[in-house]
């Protein structure tokens, strides 16, 4: 280990990019890293300060003593929005009803597994069997569009 420089030749300065001094040949010609610790003085004075940003203007807008403060008309909230969200949570809840229901149906279901079945019970058995998925995720989507809608509406119209 005696004989290896300290420090890998290949992440010497002159393999770096950029790098436009003197190509070093060995490690000894290399200039010896000065270990002074103190501070610096910079030629020229210390750098200009920043220029100041000014105060950012108030966030609520309040009128003046001598003006009287206007009354909006706020318009009458629409209900007819209302019965359209309402039956949406009415029929995801549904649909998730209805999808647990068929679940169980096709889980409860023997008649298929024993070889008693007619082709029309063998067809409605994979209509119940593929229903439960589909039913599920329409009763969740529904439920979902409830909640955006509901949380989008204002609160005077709730």
């Amino acid at each position: 280990m005696g004989d290896k420089p300290a420090i890998d030749p290949h992440y010497a300065a002159q393999f770096q990019r950029g790098y436009d001094g003197p190509v070093l040949t060995s490690p000894a010609s290399a200039p010896a890293h000065s270990t002074r610790t103190d501070p610096v003085r910079i030629p020229g004075g210390p750098p200009a300060s920043a220029v100041r940003v000014p105060d950012p203007p108030p966030l609520v807008l309040r009128p003046a003593a001598d003006e009287e403060p206007v009354d909006v008309d706020e318009p009458e909230p629409d209900r007819s929005n209302r019965i359209v969200e309402w039956t949406l949570l009415a029929l995801g809840a549904g649909l998730l009803l209805a999808a647990a229901w068929v679940f169980q149906l096709v889980v409860t279901d023997t008649a298929m597994y024993l070889g008693q079945t007619t082709s029309e019970e063998a067809a409605l058995s994979m209509v119940r069997s593929t229903l439960p998925g589909p039913l599920l995720v329409a009763g969740i989507v529904a439920i979902s569009t409830w909640l955006v809608l509901h949380a989008l509406r204002p609160r005077s119209m709730r």
